[in-house]
């Protein structure tokens, strides 16, 4: 059985790290794909961090 949850919220870092998924997608071509965009998304926040440190 299937149980109805109302007035249920997503928070919003949720929904940004769906976002950087769904970006992700998009630019690079694979419609429905949530692995990749994981991927994508992982490798943009250590590359970022490692601009951001100096290392690159």
């Amino acid at each position: 059985m299937t149980k109805v949850v109302r007035n249920f919220r997503i928070p919003s870092d949720f929904c940004l790290v769906i976002l950087d998924f769904a970006l992700g997608i998009l630019e690079f071509g694979d419609a429905g794909n949530l692995v990749l965009g994981a991927n994508i998304a992982g490798f943009r926040k250590v590359a970022a961090a490692m601009i951001k440190q100096g290392y690159v």
